[in-house]
């Protein structure tokens, strides 16, 4: 299923890690995450993914909306994610 996402979203206001996140990852998937809990460490920001602060809709949808525009940051951000998650094995 995650492998028809364009990008996953995570925008938690509490997170212990992020293994929903670190899947997506795995799939090539890139993530806009809030910077709470575990998800910094699941989510390099601006080399997997996007981390914005928590409660701020502005700049969650500022984030999905750059990498719905942009599929060479878009495929670069996934590319990266899966090789950090095929690190992780």
């Amino acid at each position: 299923m995650l492998s028809t996402f364009t990008v996953y979203a995570a925008l938690s206001r509490r997170e212990s890690f992020g293994v929903a996140v670190a899947e997506a990852s795995a799939c090539a998937i890139p993530v806009v995450a809030t910077r709470v809990g575990g998800l910094p460490e699941v989510v390099r920001d601006g080399v997997t993914g996007i981390l914005v602060p928590p409660e701020d809709p502005r700049a969650a949808a500022d984030a999905i909306a750059r990498l719905l525009a942009d599929s060479e940051v878009r495929s670069a951000m996934g590319v990266a994610g899966r090789e950090l998650r095929a690190e992780d094995v």
